[in-house]
């Protein structure tokens, strides 16, 4: 707003309260100053931590119609301290005309990464007094972050060293931090010492990483002892910045010191009536003297609920035991709810009471109990009735219900029993079933060969819930076919090579009690023979049925023997499990033409193609060649005789077309059709069609007479010549128009035939190559496609 300041309270503060405002603006009869500012706000470019930044110009103008008093400045903000005003007299208790400015800079040394910000604040005599300008900036650098700086130990027998106490270094800045090596100083540097196992930090710790260091106090006498770890790195952006972390811990004299670890355990969530896996507590003496213990007990408000069990050959007495220096020794601890016991969360405490100072020491024992979860498994049985041997069963399924309010562990659904391996499940049921939830076991039923024919087996669910593991019995019997194939053996005779012979029928019947399925139905020698159909593939054939395999013996086109032989194959689930029909053939023939690829072609261009011609029966001789049924304007060559065996070539050449009439030679009405055609258009242009011109003739005839019969009677009635004369002139117009469209629908120009249509259609298109000996003709079908 020109001359205007807007002042948002809540926007100063940290961080900014989002919200809304309005301005109100009265005008004043008053002349006043305006303020106005060179730059919307003061933004400064990102500069490491500690590095003055180049200082940024402003610039004040009086852009109102009195002079502009400035009574003060100063910044303001959550970063104000890393700002500074230079020059500011220039501005501050000045009078600024108007129409005049005055100006100053602003410098920034940033003290943290990340963005700051502040305002300059103006105070003056003009509206909106007073004024701000923001001032924006960012730190970048790294920066080091200590968890604390002192470390305490309190009090450690002399000649013992305590546990390790750790301190985190995080790099709170948006640069890799460089660290040296941690070292110690201090009047009393011997009584402490890094603990090797315990850090982590490297030479280099990324932006927004954690690192540790672990120190452990080791007096060598009585007495309080002070040092210090030293840290140096380029916190800041400053080489070789130092922080210290202070420590301090009193020896006293020799005793035992109980380190027991951990001290609190939380046992997994058990079942009433069950008992979680048992935990271990360890008890040390890092002391310098013999650990009493004289007694491990357990308290609290469930303590029934928690036992001290034997956690092995370091176990420690429960009565009265003393620990070496440097000994330890374990309490094995478990969490057993009695089946009487209330659902909810259960707490107890052991105490281990010793001659160490803080004797007893506790340990915290938390557990859940829940209710065990209840399943229900319907149906309780399968029955999968009669099934053919090796023909898997309709699904049949088995429900699994969660009637608790716990999750019930699914942990295993297998089939077991004396035919497991004929039945078979998937399921989808989860590791943990929630409580009211369902799932599904799916069972099939996939009887084997053999002599027995009752199956069973059953289904097996182990879980978490009371008597498992779950039973499903799963029973069924199994049937057989048994298999009739009529004829056994066919011989299809002669059949001239590279041509298929009429179907034989295979007819195969299932003479047993179960169905009859085949998994394999395929021929040995897929060159020469082929089924013609097959009503026994993908099928079972009940009890009684028969199905039938359709042959044909096409001897292929090749120079081998011209005795054929195969087999025709079946697997199935009959005992014995495979048949085999016997097949044989004779190739007859001089000569055969392999069958040829068709080929696509533009019009104008020119189809090639390969022909080998073979014989199976020894023929040596020639073979003369004819081409028929080339399309429009194409042009068939091929080589007059060939000598088989032998290979040649043949080439269809097709015109590009020179000029088309509506309808081609494919259009189904040639010349004539063509000459219709123009007949037709010449209707549409407004010529009379033949029946309109003889209606037309017979109209004028009519009128003639009738203007004689007319011009008689009127002749008697003393009609004037005038009106007789008009009256043949029209008729003798009326003669001549019905004479002119006669002559029009004769024929005429119009009528003349189109101009001859050139070039080969588009289309696809068969032509015929025949092969002639003495003894044998042969065709292949070479196709033509014209786009």
């Amino acid at each position: 707003m020109n001359g205007f300041q807007p002042i948002c309270g809540s926007c100063q503060t940290q961080p900014p309260v989002t919200d809304a405002f309005l301005v109100a603006l009265e005008e004043s009869a008053n002349q006043r100053p305006s303020v106005y500012f060179n730059v919307g706000s003061v933004i400064f470019p990102a500069a490491p931590i500690g590095t003055q930044n180049s200082p940024q110009p402003i610039a004040l103008h009086n852009g109102g119609s009195s002079a502009l008093s400035i009574s003060g400045l100063q910044i303001t903000g959550p970063n104000a301290s890393d700002f500074s005003l230079i020059g500011a007299g220039a501005c501050e208790g000045q009078t600024v005309p108007v129409g005049g400015e005055c100006s100053f800079e602003v410098g920034f040394v940033p003290s943290t990464t990340g963005p700051e910000a502040a305002v300059v604040s103006f105070t003056d005599n003009a509206p909106g007094n007073p004024q701000v300008l923001e001032l924006i900036g960012a730190g970048e650098g790294p920066f080091a972050l200590l968890s604390t700086t002192s470390i305490n130990f309190g009090s450690q027998p002399e000649n013992t060293s305590s546990l390790s106490h750790a301190f985190t270094i995080t790099n709170t800045g948006n640069q890799a931090l460089t660290l040296q090596s941690p070292s110690e100083t201090g009047p009393d540097v011997a009584q402490f010492f890094l603990s090797g196992k315990d850090i982590t930090c490297g030479p280099s710790l990324a932006a927004g990483a954690t690192c540790q260091i672990g120190v452990v106090f080791s007096p060598k006498s009585i007495g309080t002892f002070h040092a210090q770890v030293n840290l140096v790195d380029n916190s800041g952006g400053i080489s070789n910045s130092s922080q210290v972390i202070a420590l301090t811990g009193t020896a006293t004299a020799p005793s035992p010191v109980a380190t027991v670890a951990p001290l609190a355990l939380a046992f997994a969530d058990t079942i009433v009536g069950s008992a979680a896996g048992t935990q271990t507590v360890t008890i040390s003496n890092t002391g310098s003297t013999a650990l009493n213990v004289t007694g491990i007990g357990m308290t609290g408000a469930n303590a029934s609920d928690f036992a001290i069990a034997s956690s092995g050959g370091t176990s420690c007495p429960t009565g009265s035991s003393s620990l070496g220096v440097g000994a330890s020794c374990t309490v094995g601890l478990l969490f057993a709810p009695a089946a009487s016991d209330a659902p909810g969360t259960k707490t107890a405490s052991v105490i281990i009471t010793d001659n160490a100072l803080g004797s007893p020491q506790t340990v915290t024992l938390t557990g859940t109990v829940t209710i065990p979860p209840t399943i229900q498994v319907s149906p309780a049985s399968l029955n999968f009735g009669a099934q053919s041997v090796g023909i898997a069963s309709p699904v049949q399924a088995i429900t699994l219900l969660n009637t608790g309010s716990a999750s019930l562990a699914v942990n295993s659904i297998s089939v077991s029993g004396l035919n497991a391996n004929n039945f078979a499940q998937s399921n989808n049921c989860p590791p943990s079933l929630r409580g009211g939830a369902t799932c599904t076991v799916n069972v099939m039923f996939t009887p084997t060969a053999g002599a027995v024919t009752s199956r069973s087996a059953s289904v097996s669910i182990s879980d978490n819930a009371a008597g498992s593991p779950q039973t499903v019995a799963l029973s069924g019997s199994a049937t057989q076919p048994s298999i009739s194939i009529s004829p056994t053996s066919i011989n299809f005779g002669g059949q001239l090579a590279g041509t298929s012979s009429s179907a034989q029928t295979v007819t195969i019947t299932n003479n047993g009690a179960g169905a009859l399925a085949f998994t394999s139905i395929a021929f040995s020698d897929a060159a020469d023979f082929a089924f013609a159909a097959n009503t026994c593939k993908g099928v079972n054939t009940p009890p009684g049925g028969t199905c039938t395999i359709q042959v044909t013996f096409g001897p292929a086109c090749t120079n081998g023997a011209a005795a054929r032989s195969g087999t025709l194959n079946l697997t199935d689930n009959s005992p014995g499990n495979t048949q085999s029909v016997a097949l044989s053939g004779q190739a007859t023939g001089d000569f055969c033409f392999a069958a040829v690829p068709s080929a696509t072609v533009a019009p104008g261009g020119t189809a090639a193609y390969t022909v080998v011609a073979n014989s199976a029966t020894g023929y040596r001789g020639s073979v003369t060649i004819a081409c028929a049924g080339a399309p429009t304007a194409a042009t068939c060559t091929a080589p007059a005789t060939v000598t088989v065996p032998s290979q040649f070539s043949v080439t269809v050449a097709t015109a590009a077309s020179s000029g088309a009439s509506p309808l081609g030679r494919n259009g189904g009405r040639g010349r004539e059709g063509e000459r219709e055609i123009v007949r037709e258009e010449g209707r549409e242009g407004g010529r009379a069609p033949h029946g309109w011109s003889a209606l037309s003739a017979t109209l004028a005839v009519l009128f003639c007479a009738w203007l004689g019969l007319l011009s008689i009677w009127r002749f008697h009635s003393g009609w004037r010549e005038q009106a007789m004369l008009a009256a043949r002139l029209i008729c003798a117009a009326a003669l001549l128009l019905a004479v002119s469209a006669a002559m029009s629908s004769c024929g005429g120009g119009a009528a003349s035939d189109p101009p001859a249509v050139s070039g080969t259609p588009a289309g696809s298109y068969t032509i015929m190559l025949t092969g002639t000996t003495a003894a044998t003709t042969s065709n292949v079908a070479l196709g033509l496609v014209v786009n």
